[in-house]
């Protein structure tokens, strides 16, 4: 088989080929850089999309916590009147005359002594 250096076809030249391998690099080296480009691109709206993903969490979070704040002030509020209702219920439970006593600082016994 003869190489194609003998052959003089002017679109099988040397510097046909040449030229067709310099565009194929071109063309090459263009497709290369758009994949990158595309990659870049691609990483960039990944870290866009976890950056607001991370800050709708952190808004999720800073909701419950307030939730949770108010439900604990709900819940404080309640016990306190559960509290007051319970002292109350006991103090009319008890005997009058000594619950008014101790109201007043009028009694003082040793047993007294031992509650304060």
């Amino acid at each position: 088989m003869k190489s194609t250096s003998h052959y003089h076809n002017p679109y099988h030249s040397d510097a046909a080929q040449a030229d067709n391998e310099a565009g194929v690099m071109v063309t090459l080296q263009q497709a290369v850089e758009h994949e990158l480009g595309d990659l870049v691109a691609l990483e960039l709206t990944a870290e866009r999309m976890a950056e607001d993903e991370a800050s709708l969490l952190g808004a999720y979070l800073s909701d419950d916590a307030e939730k949770a704040k108010g439900f604990w002030h709900e819940l404080k509020d309640e016990l306190v009147m559960w509290e007051i209702s319970t002292g109350q219920l006991l103090l009319s439970a008890a005997d009058p005359t000594r619950t008014d006593w101790h109201r007043h600082g009028w009694w003082q016994s040793d047993q007294d002594l031992d509650l304060h």
